[in-house]
């Protein structure tokens, strides 16, 4: 009976090297995948005006390289340049708004949503979903309806900062004594 357990934990253990092997493999080709697209993507930005196309190029490279691995850090870079990239589009395709505080406003939503792609793309293609990007896309979704909702919002805008600067302080302040404080009640701990 011993035997025959050795033997099953031995072809497990076969099993899962060779799989990582493959998944090794794969993580490179599609690294250097990733760095041959980037690179001939440059290139080509130099000979021919591509402009806009740039940013939303590297981020489907990067969301595809996520696709392909099921690993959350390629749509990171991915979520950030796409966000980047449809904000500076519609800077330069939306000449109808003329006032530069609703632009940035435009750019600030148009990168919120590269942060919830972050999310989304993580949730539909990964085991780990990365909630956490919703936390800089609701920021940068609150200041950007701020901005483009015209003197009121900047106006809320401005009060919510001069408030926050009283406040954040405060907030850490009292986050780190609540650590020390449970830090030094639990025994045994060693505190080198």
């Amino acid at each position: 009976m011993t035997t025959d357990v050795r033997t099953e934990y031995a072809r497990t253990a076969e099993m899962q090297d060779a799989t990582e092997d493959r998944q090794g493999g794969q993580r490179e080709l599609v690294t250097g995948g990733v760095l041959i697209g980037a690179g001939a993507l440059i290139l080509l930005a130099q000979w021919i005006e591509i402009g806009l196309l740039v940013l939303p190029a590297l981020a489907m490279i990067f969301a595809v390289a996520g696709i392909i691995t099921r690993s959350a850090g390629w749509f990171i870079p991915a979520g950030i340049l796409g966000g980047i990239g449809l904000g500076a589009a519609a800077e330069e395709l939306t000449p109808y708004f003329g006032d530069a505080e609703v632009e940035g406003g435009l750019f600030l939503l148009s990168f919120a949503l590269g942060w919830v792609a972050v999310y989304a793309l993580s949730r539909i293609f990964t085991l780990s979903p990365q909630r956490w990007a919703l936390i800089p896309a609701g920021i940068l979704a609150l200041i950007g309806v701020a901005v483009v909702s015209g003197e009121v919002g900047r106006m809320w805008l401005g009060l919510t900062f001069s408030v926050a600067n009283f406040v954040w302080p405060a907030v850490l302040v009292g986050i780190g004594a609540w650590i020390v404080i449970r830090s030094l009640r639990q025994p045994g701990q060693n505190r080198n």
